[in-house]
């Protein structure tokens, strides 16, 4: 969606690695690191509800529940 495509935009020159205030930057800074240094994307519990979502386009990002039935993603 288009705000993310601006927290992309943002990332690339964005100069602080932690406490940006930037709407979005942490969370998807993490999410981005983590996905390139996961070493058990298939088992891991940040990962897999991506993998579900590339497997499957018509799933919503948001509606994806860990065991607990805990929204994963929102």
């Amino acid at each position: 969606c288009g705000e993310y495509r601006g927290v992309l935009v943002h990332l690339k020159t964005c100069p602080q690695m932690h406490k940006c205030d930037f709407p979005h930057c942490t969370s998807t800074r993490f999410c981005i690191n983590h996905r390139d240094s996961c070493t058990d994307p298939d088992n891991c519990d940040v990962c897999k509800p991506w993998r579900e979502v590339q497997r499957d386009p018509d799933l919503e990002v948001g509606v994806l529940a860990d065991s607990s039935g805990a929204t994963v993603l929102g």
